[in-house]
């Protein structure tokens, strides 16, 4: 397994700023059995002889009597949620303001007309085209503070050329959306978006927010996913202190008085959508291991055997053993049906490692549908727009420093838990809610945007 160093935790602690509420209460989550069968964080499983490091985990300082006491006297996430109800209130304003501008909405309705059944192709620099003369007069109409993209002639050329760029990539900083200057989905979703809709999108925003405040404003911590944004915010809390510069690497983390970490996530495809519930954090499991879920089992795992679809199953790299703990080669399976493979095999499990689709950190949650966040052995896909990618569960781009602030760790403590290689179940002595979100409108890095709904109402 590769290493991974404190800078590489510092790197995640520095850098990450990609980009929100509802739980059971923290009495409900420790009465769960499971959660007083484990060690407390900072606490090693006793099954485990082998040390973390000479003087074991608790010489990087975890003290839970002094952590509790420093969260009990920590301001309640109401104060946090506060602020996205006033900058909500403040955006509705704003927009109404405009709205009732002379000439806005016929402007508007304009707009809307000269791409009524018009093509919204992905645009970048060097292409040209019908399509890059129309974005070119959108821009110009509806944000004329940018500045001309007309040429010496004053005419408006066909050709996506640097100052068009420009525009794009200062729309896309004010929207939240990464600012790479190339038109996509997203942007055109911002850009051709009615005043009207937008209004819509803010009031239903303002009222998830409000039933939030209302249920758990009481709550120390909360963690903020917004299905559509792809996007997960932790609130409250001490905040995440500062790494050391790295070299090379520029920027800190993004957290401010109310967000104490932002970062990408990606969350269950329409077809497997993330369960619109609330479930808590109650521990951390590092190196773990993955047995596939129910719902996997019967969608990919049986019916690749079935039709004997041997690349499928060496590329989930799954170990089977029967119910001695023997280990059963897959090669005998193929063909079977799931009656007949439930018959020989009663476990099959994805060993830890680099290849785990976990990565190398799991958070527990009380799901009762299994649902829960983790790291990722494929970073990469951090990088797309659409995150609509899993089975259920949600990819942490940030896993390293949310682990950090949900255990109260030092980021030493976690780069020794991981390079120790061993499986460890850890408990966190104050579960954290997490709630999942389905508004069209969300705060991204300190930026209202707006953004298309993941999943349709049958999903």
């Amino acid at each position: 397994m590769k290493k991974i160093t404190l800078n590489t935790i510092a790197l995640l602690l520095v850098t990450i700023g990609s980009s929100l509420h509802a739980a059971p209460t923290l009495s409900e989550v420790r009465s769960g059995s499971t959660v007083q069968e484990l060690p407390e964080v900072g606490k090693v499983q006793k099954k485990s002889t082998t040390p973390v490091t000479k003087k074991g985990v608790d010489q990087y300082g975890f003290d839970s009597k002094a952590q509790k006491e420093e969260l009990k006297n920590s301001a309640p996430v109401s104060s946090g949620l506060s602020v996205f109800l006033q900058e909500i209130d403040t955006a509705i304003l704003s927009l109404e303001r405009q709205m009732g501008e002379v000439g806005f909405l016929e402007q508007e309705q304009e707009v809307q007309s000269l791409w009524s059944k018009k093509k919204r192709p992905n645009l970048k620099v060097g292409q040209k085209g019908a399509s890059v003369t129309l974005l070119k007069e959108t821009i110009e109409k509806q944000y004329p503070q940018l500045g001309s993209l007309r040429d010496s002639q004053g005419q408006l050329s066909a050709v996506f050329d640097e100052a068009l760029k420009n525009n794009v990539m200062q729309l896309q900083e004010q929207w939240g959306i990464e600012p790479d200057g190339i038109v996509g989905p997203l942007f055109y979703w911002n850009l051709l978006r009615t005043s009207e809709q937008k209004l819509q999108d803010l009031k239903e925003a303002q009222q998830e927010y409000t039933q939030v405040m209302q249920k758990y404003g009481d709550q120390k911590r909360l963690i903020l996913v917004n299905v559509n944004a792809f996007n997960l915010k932790a609130i409250g809390g001490r905040p995440l202190e500062d790494e050391e510069p790295i070299e090379g690497q520029a920027g800190v983390l993004y957290q401010d008085d109310v967000v104490r970490l932002e970062s990408r996530v990606v969350v269950g495809q329409p077809s497997r959508a993330t369960p619109l519930q609330t479930i808590s954090v109650w521990g951390v499991k590092v190196n773990p291991d993955w047995r596939p879920p129910p719902g996997i089992m019967s969608k990919d795992v049986f019916p690749a055997f079935e039709r004997s679809d041997s690349a499928t199953i060496r590329r989930k790299g799954l170990r089977l053993y029967d119910t001695e703990g023997k280990r059963v080669d897959p090669a005998e399976l193929m063909g079977l049906s799931r009656d007949e493979i439930e018959q020989r095999v009663s476990s099959f499990v994805q060993p830890a490692g680099d290849d785990n689709a976990l990565g190398l950190l799991k958070f527990e949650t009380n799901s009762a549908q299994n649902i829960y966040l983790h790291d990722t052995n494929d970073r990469s896909i951090f990088a797309k727009s659409n995150r609509a990618l899993s089975s259920g569960c949600v990819r942490v781009q940030s896993w390293a420093p949310l682990a950090i602030w949900i255990a109260h760790w030092e980021p030493q403590m976690l780069a020794d838990l991981v390079n120790e290689g061993k499986t460890r179940t850890l408990k966190v002595f104050d579960p954290v809610p997490v709630v999942f979100l389905n508004a069209k409108s969300a705060r991204v890095q300190g930026s209202w945007s707006f953004f298309p709904p993941v999943y349709s109402k049958k999903s």
